[in-house]
C-alpha cells in the first residue's frame, strides 16, 4: 500500500509497508566509515587526511565521510582543488571510498537569498541630520552578576530566578571565585535523574537589538563536557541561542559568550551550567550583557522593510521619504538608514521600523529557509560541482539541527509545517543528486526525522512541528542515527518503516564502551548498513581499536 503526498508540483511516494531484512540491498556492515573534517585550505591538511586513511585501511574500514566544503568546489582556488584531487588519489589507492557531506540547512544560511528570517517589529529610530539612527538598545544589567551580594537564605543567590537544588547541587562558594567575593559552584548533579546543575536569570532587552551575554567558567573533572552550556531563551519558551564552550574537563577560569538577536521579543531567560552531567564540579561567575546595536535587515524579495512615524502612524515611502539600506548590511554592523530630503520625515522625528533579520541561533549558526527558491538553484550548481570533483557513489546530506524556519512570509504563505518543508526539501535534494548521478545512494542525519530526538514541536525558533517528517521522505534514504542514548529506540523505529540505517558512533569518548553498545544495536537492526567512527574533535587515537572491533563484527556477519 502506498500514499501520495503532494507539495505543489512535487510528489513524494512514501511506502507504508515495512521491508524485510532480505529485501535490503548490500551486505551487512557494508559501510565501515570514519568521519574526517578538513577544509583543505592548508597544505598540511592532505597529509593529515592521508594519515587517517592509512589507519582506516589497516583495520579494513572502507569509507571516509569527508567534510571539506566540497559543495562549493566550483568557487575554490586552484591550490585547494589540487589538494582535494590528492586526497582522492590517496583514498583510491587505499580502497577507501570518499563520501562527501553536503548541504546543511541548519548551518548553511550564509547567503541573504536563502537565510532563514525572523521578524523585527516596532524597532525605534530617530531622525538626526538626514539619517534615521537606531534609538533602541539598552539592556538591564545582571542583578548580582558575580554572586557577591549578601544572602538572605543559604546558597540562594539574590537577583537570580533560581538555581538547581541550593545546598545540594548549587552552592555560593566564597573560596573559589573569578573576582569579587563569591561564585556559584555546581556539583553532585550526577546524583539526580537528569544530571542538571544550572542557574537562571531574567533579562530584559529592546526589540530589534543585538546582544552578547557572557560569563566565566571553571571546571574540575567535569563529565561530559558536551553538557556544559550557556543558553538564552525567550521568556515565551522559544530557544534563541546556546553555546557549548570549548573547555577541558579541568580548566581554570575562562570567559564563555554567546550573541543573539532579540528580533520581536524583549524578555529572555539566561541559563548557565550543565545538562546531563555525570561527574565533577563547575563554577560560574562574572556575568555580563553587552548591547551590540541593531540586528541587520534581510531585503530579498518578499521580505518587507516598513517605516512609520511613531507619533502619527503614517507610513513612509521607500525612495521618497527614505532610502532602503544596502543588502550588504545583512550580516554586518548596521544602525541607520538614509532619510531623503524633501520627504515626510523631519529632524527629530521618532520612527518605528518593521523588517526581517537573519536567524542566528545555537553557537552562531545561521539556518537556511527551505522555502527560498534560490536555495535549490544553489543545490543544482553545487551537485554538478561535487560530481565533477569526486563523482561519488554515496552522498551524505548534512540535514541536522534545523533550528529556525517557517517564520518568513514565503513560508507562511505556503502553509506548510516544518515536517512538510523538510520532507519536500529532502525529496528535492535527492532528486537533484540523482539528476547528476542516477545510481547515487543518499544518506542523511537522523535527528530531524526522529521523534525520539528533534522531530517534534517547539524546536528552537521554528514555526510548526517536525513531527511526522519520517513519513514524508523517500524510502531509499539511509538514516544515519547519532543519538547514542536513544539508539535502541531510533534504529528499530526507522527499520520498521522501511528504512536502512547506519550507526554514527564514538563522539570523542576516552574508551570504546559506547561503540560496543552501538555494534550490538546495529547487529539487532534489520537493514543496518554499518557503523562510523564519528569524531568532532579530531580525536583518532582509538580509530585502530575501533576498526578492529568492526572488522571482527563484519567477519562474523559474513560467516552467517
Amino acid at each position: 500500500m502506498k500514499k501520495l503526498l503532494m507539495f505543489g508540483m512535487l510528489t513524494i511516494v512514501a511506502t507504508t509497508v515495512p521491508l524485510q531484512a532480505e529485501d535490503w540491498p548490500g551486505a551487512p556492515f557494508e559501510d565501515r566509515w570514519v568521519y574526517v573534517s578538513r577544509n583543505l585550505t592548508k597544505p598540511g591538511h592532505v597529509q593529515e587526511v592521508a594519515d587517517i586513511v592509512k589507519t582506516a585501511k589497516s583495520v579494513d574500514l572502507n569509507g571516509m565521510l569527508l567534510a571539506c566544503g566540497v559543495e562549493r568546489w566550483h568557487t575554490w582556488p586552484a591550490d585547494r582543488k589540487a589538494r582535494l584531487a590528492e586526497v582522492r588519489r590517496v583514498c583510491d589507492a587505499a580502497g577507501v571510498e570518499i563520501v562527501p557531506i553536503i548541504w546543511s540547512v541548519g548551518y548553511g544560511g550564509g547567503d541573504p537569498d536563502y537565510a532563514a528570517a525572523l521578524p523585527c517589529t516596532n524597532v525605534p529610530f530617530v531622525v538626526k541630520g538626514g539619517t534615521a539612527v537606531f534609538a533602541g538598545g539598552g539592556v538591564d544589567e545582571f542583578a548580582n552578576a558575580g554572586f557577591d551580594e549578601p544572602l538572605s537564605k543559604p546558597h540562594r543567590a539574590p537577583g537570580w530566578l533560581w538555581a538547581d537544588k541550593p545546598g545540594t547541587v548549587s552552592f555560593i562558594d566564597t573560596d573559589v571565585k573569578a573576582s569579587g567575593t563569591a561564585s556559584l559552584r555546581l556539583e553532585n548533579y550526577g546524583d539526580n535523574a537528569h544530571g542538571h546543575g544550572r542557574a537562571c536569570h531574567l533579562l530584559k532587552v529592546s526589540p530589534g537589538g543585538r546582544y552578547r551575554v557572557s560569563c566565566r567558567m571553571k571546571t574540575d573533572g567535569v563529565a561530559p563536557m558536551t553538557g556544559v552550556m550557556l543558553q538564552v531563551y525567550a521568556k515565551d519558551g522559544a530557544s534563541v541561542v546556546s553555546r557549548r564552550p570549548n573547555l577541558a574537563s579541568t580548566q581554570d577560569w575562562t570567559r564563555v559568550e554567546c550573541a543573539f538577536n532579540a528580533a520581536d521579543k524583549t524578555d529572555f531567560r539566561v541559563y548557565a551550567g550543565i545538562w546531563g552531567g555525570k561527574a565533577g564540579r563547575l563554577w560560574i561567575d562574572d556575568f555580563k550583557v553587552e548591547d551590540m546595536g541593531c540586528a541587520s535587515p534581510l531585503l530579498r524579495e518578499g521580505l518587507t522593510f516598513d517605516v512609520r512615524d511613531a507619533r502619527t502612524g503614517a507610513k513612509l515611502r521607500a525612495g521618497v521619504d527614505y532610502e532602503l539600506p544596502p543588502q550588504k548590511a545583512w550580516n554586518r554592523k548596521w544602525n541607520s538608514f538614509r532619510i531623503l530630503s524633501g520627504g515626510a520625515a523631519r529632524e527629530g522625528a521618532v520612527l518605528t521600523v518593521d523588517y526581517w533579520t537573519a536567524a542566528v541561533v545555537a553557537n552562531g549558526q545561521r539556518p537556511c529557509c527551505m522555502s527560498a527558491p534560490a536555495l535549490y538553484d544553489y543545490y543544482r550548481a553545487s551537485a554538478a560541482a561535487v560530481k565533477e570533483a569526486l563523482n561519488p557513489r554515496k552522498w551524505f546530506l548534512s540535514m541536522d539541527e534545523i533550528r529556525a524556519g517557517g517564520t518568513c512570509p514565503l513560508c507562511q504563505a505556503r502553509g506548510l509545517d516544518m515536517a512538510h518543508q523538510l520532507g519536500e526539501c529532502l525529496t528535492r535534494q535527492r532528486a537533484i543528486i540523482k539528476a547528476v548521478r542516477p545510481d547515487a545512494q543518499v544518506y542523511v542525519w537522523s535527528d530531524m526525522l526522529d521523534p525520539a530526538h528533534n522531530a517534534h514541536d517547539n524546536y528552537f525558533v521554528c514555526k510548526g512541528t517536525f513531527a511526522g517528517s519520517w513519513d514524508l521522505i523517500p524510502k531509499d534514504l539511509v538514516i544515519s542515527c547519532w543519538y547514542g542514548q536513544k539508539r535502541d529506540v531510533s534504529m528499530p523505529f526507522f527499520a520498521s518503516r522501511g528504512f536502512r540505517t547506519q550507526g554514527a558512533a564514538y563522539y570523542d569518548a576516552d574508551d570504546l564502551d559506547g561503540c560496543r553498545a552501538w555494534l550490538e544495536t546495529c547487529r539487532r537492526t534489520p537493514g543496518c548498513t554499518g557503523i562510523m567512527y564519528t569524531s568532532w574533535r579530531n580525536k583518532y587515537k582509538l580509530l585502530a581499536p575501533f576498526g578492529e572491533l568492526v572488522r571482527k563484527e563484519f567477519q562474523q556477519e559474513k560467516q552467517k
